[in-house]
């Protein structure tokens, strides 16, 4: 099932909406074939106004029930939107597409980055 997961700012944790509705909250999820997405008149319009808006989450086909092959290091990716307009890696570097992703409590982890 293709879903998009955010980071819920008000609860901790993730929600995962599948055709814009919230199918459940979790502390974890596990995505292939995934594309960062930021929608950037959402994102503009929160820095205008100071408020926060769901604008910027991972799209991808949800895995449930696998878990990630051991000892494989993914590449750490962040999202702010005041200091960026993507989403980047830890170097800065935009992250657009990956063909595994990794999110929970302490991040999210990005495996086999395409550009």
């Amino acid at each position: 099932m293709r879903v998009d997961v955010h980071r819920n700012l008000t609860r901790g944790g993730y929600s995962v909406r599948h055709r814009q509705r919230v199918i459940r909250h979790a502390d974890e999820a596990l995505l292939r074939n995934v594309e960062f997405v930021v929608r950037q008149e959402d994102r503009e319009r929160g820095l205008r106004e100071g408020k926060r808006y769901v604008h910027a989450f991972a799209l991808g086909t949800l895995v449930d029930g696998e878990t990630m092959p051991s000892g494989e290091i993914g590449i750490r990716v962040n999202y702010h939107p005041k200091l960026h307009s993507t989403f980047t890696s830890a170097d800065g570097e935009p992250v657009y597409r990956a063909s595994l992703v990794r999110l929970n409590l302490t991040g999210v982890y990005a495996y086999g980055i395409k550009q």
